[in-house]
This record gives structure tokens, C-alpha cells and sequence, in this order.
């Protein structure tokens, strides 16, 4: 199927430790996404992002949503 072809898993692994700075927290996040080629330098990239944090602060998921081109 030609639409196949143009689709692109994406992961991504964050870790930021912050737990000696004014933040005082240490977070990891998850994102997981497809990317999407239009052409060869334009992509369309949609992916969802899990958020952890080691303190009591809520979790900030979120659904991102990119558009890029080159030239």
C-alpha cells in the first residue's frame, strides 16, 4: 500500500535529573509517534508523550503535533 511506505515509527527516551537544582525533581519521559513524508523534505509528525516525574507533581502527558520542511 503506497501510503505505507511514507509512514515512520518514531521513540524517544528522556531522562532529566534535576533533583540538585531550584526544580528539585528528576524526570523521565516516553514519546511514541509516526511521522509522515509528504516528500522527501517535508514531514508531518504526530506522537504522544508520557511524562513521570519523582516528586508529587502531576504528570504533564501530552499529544504533539509537528509540521517540518526543509529547503
Amino acid at each position: 500500500i503506497p501510503v505505507l511506505r511514507q509512514l515512520e515509527p518514531v521513540f524517544r527516551f528522556d531522562l532529566l535529573n534535576q533533583s540538585h537544582t531550584p526544580v528539585g525533581f528528576n524526570e523521565t519521559r516516553y514519546t511514541m509517534g509516526l511521522n509522515y513524508w509528504l516528500t522527501a523534505k517535508t514531514v508531518l509528525k504526530v506522537a504522544y508523550q508520557i511524562d513521570r516525574r519523582t516528586n508529587d507533581e502531576p504528570n504533564l502527558n501530552a499529544i504533539l503535533l509537528q509540521f517540518a520542511t526543509g529547503f
